[in-house]
């Protein structure tokens, strides 16, 4: 089995071009690593004295999970060209696999013929799907290739690495290629919003954030990614702690694209596009008790995943004051529990994905560095733990992709607040209507807003300031509007009242 520090480094997507066409492949790089996917091209990968054929060779052979093969008319204009060698080499590996794997994938950008190449069995080169990068379906063909070949990564057992370089582009040491990759990931971005608003891409967006949703799905249950069994946790007390971190970034990584792409889905969704929404969401759902054996550490942390995709597009929905789109994510979306239906809010809880209190705490302490070993321990002996580590450490990684919605930095501190008192109401709003026959999972969570604001003695807490604009506006407040709450002031009133008194015990506790 692949050990998980190996994990995110076993293979890349190999870019074949000519080289006339560096400029417009710089731009695909671009455009891939900002999507957190690996790339070898000859530019980046080749150094001084490499030997370039065994290289590439290698490159191809042995490690591409993804060959883009990319032809322009400058490739159909020459006759002789390496890039013929890097077709031969993967003409042999595509023979190799199974037919009906999407592996050699042509790329064109301009019109233009591909080469004549027997690929085996009767196919062609030019049988295969090829995506085009110019015209005006440009930017939503780009869109599908990076989907894709995030599926076929995934697949593969690949766990692509989230880049935040479009929050901080100057820290880079290639400052070219962070501004490359930044400007990448806001295309990517203006992409999905503009395939949102389009009636004739609702297909082609249902489809992209479905086969995204699918990726994700898979490689959370994956056993071999995420196995629930194992001597992890034994021996050392801060190798364990270690061990447990690595789990959360391992997860982070495997969530993170498709949490970027929905800051931009929960922003900017229509009601028509809801159900899709949710059902995303509910993709993600379905993983958290789908292995139910195991050590309890493992077990615990796998709503992690979903507690992520739920903040990132509530954060996302909440900058527009699109509270159809929290719905949709929250009661919408349903998990099944022991043969139950429950809306995924009653699980998105970041106290139940919390089992090891210093493993959260370190995980929340690693986002401004590393984390020493006598840090650790002192925390393992003298305590010293966080009160929410968990949304601490969601606060600094959803940032990056909530910069353009939020720019500054005091208005996403309290977007933030806002959005996790919203979604404790509504859990608590679950808790209190939860039938008896269904097993609810506990109380609403209470987030940074309870010790972040434990020392104020003016004004009124967020949670409070919340539920006077309901009491002001009744039933034209707009998340009743939306259909919260079951568009039901008595319950939103009973919710209020449950959260907020709870709220106000444990900040008294966070003294």
């Amino acid at each position: 089995m692949t050990e998980q520090s190996e994990l995110g480094t076993a293979g890349h997507v190999f870019i074949s071009y000519v080289h006339e066409d560096r400029p417009k492949v710089e731009k695909l790089r671009a455009f891939l690593e900002a999507a957190g996917i690996p790339v070898w091209t000859d530019k980046e990968n080749l150094g001084p004295g490499d030997d370039w054929r065994i290289k590439i060779q290698e490159a191809i052979t042995q490690r591409a999970l993804v060959f883009l093969a990319c032809f322009s008319e400058h490739s159909e204009s020459r006759d002789v060209t390496y890039q013929n060698e890097e077709l031969i080499l993967a003409v042999e590996q595509l023979r190799l696999r199974s037919m009906d794997q999407a592996w050699l994938m042509p790329v064109r950008f301009s019109d233009c013929e591909l080469p004549v190449m027997p690929l085996g069995a009767g196919r062609m080169l030019s049988h295969l799907h090829r995506t085009d990068l110019f015209g005006e379906d440009e930017e939503l063909n780009r869109v599908k290739l990076i989907t894709a070949t995030l599926q076929m990564l995934g697949r593969a057992g690949q766990v692509v690495r989230a880049t935040a370089v479009a929050a901080t582009p100057a820290a880079a040491d290639d400052g070219r290629r962070a501004q490359d990759e930044a400007e990448a990931a806001t295309s990517v971005e203006d992409s999905v919003r503009r395939m949102i608003g389009d009636p004739t891409k609702q297909m082609a967006f249902e489809e992209m954030l479905m086969d995204e949703a699918s990726r994700v799905h898979d490689q959370l249950v994956s056993a071999e990614l995420f196995p629930t069994r194992g001597d992890d946790l034994a021996g050392d007390r801060v190798a364990a702690v270690r061990a447990v971190v690595a789990r959360y970034d391992l997860y982070w990584d495997v969530v993170a694209p498709m949490a970027r792409t929905l800051v931009t889905v929960g922003a900017w969704i229509s009601a028509e596009q809801h159900r899709v929404l949710a059902r995303a969401v509910q993709t993600i759902a379905a993983t958290v008790e789908k292995e139910r054996s195991g050590l309890s550490t493992w077990l615990e942390m796998r709503p992690y995943p979903l507690v992520a995709v739920v903040w990132a597009a509530a954060l996302g929905a909440m900058t527009r004051e699109n509270f159809g789109a929290v719905r949709a994510v929250t009661t919408d979306a349903i998990i099944r529990s022991e043969g139950r239906k429950l809306p995924v809010i009653a699980h998105a809880n970041p106290y139940r994905c919390s089992p090891v209190d210093v493993a959260s705490t370190v995980l929340a302490l690693s986002e401004d560095g590393p984390v020493a070993d006598e840090t650790i321990e002192s925390l393992l002996n003298r305590g010293g733990m966080r009160y929410t580590p968990i949304s601490d450490h969601l606060f600094a990684r959803l940032r990056p992709f909530v910069r353009r919605l939020v720019p500054a930095d005091e208005d996403y501190d309290e977007l933030f607040d806002d959005t996790e008192i919203l979604l404790g109401v509504i859990g608590a709003d679950a808790h209190e209507n939860g039938r008896p026959s269904e097993t609810w999972s506990g109380p609403p969570y209470f987030g940074r807003f309870t010790w972040k604001n434990r020392h104020r003695f003016g004004g009124t807490q967020p949670e409070v300031a919340l539920h006077q604009a309901f009491q002001n506006e009744q039933n034209q407040w707009p998340p009743l509007a939306a259909g919260m709450f079951g568009r039901s002031t008595e319950r939103a009133t009973t919710a209020f009242e449950s959260f907020n008194e709870r709220a106000a015990a444990v900040r008294n506790t966070r003294w």
